[in-house]
């Protein structure tokens, strides 16, 4: 896992190789899949810059 829902947001992070998931929470509260990211795909900055917890979690699906 690189970042998890609701984790406060200090990085920026570039995913250099792999591939990995992106989920976000649904109206029911249930992480849903919403995409594949891979390589130099950015993620993370809404967190920094609106201070507030992460809106996703994302995990690796190969080696990151």
């Amino acid at each position: 896992m690189i970042c998890k829902y609701g984790e406060p947001g200090e990085e920026y992070f570039i995913l250099q190789e792999g591939q990995a998931e992106v989920r976000v929470m649904d109206d029911d509260g249930v992480l849903e899949e919403i995409k594949t990211i891979s390589n130099g795909t950015g993620f993370g900055e809404l967190a920094l810059l609106y201070r507030e917890p992460r809106s996703a979690t994302i995990t690796c699906l190969t080696d990151c």
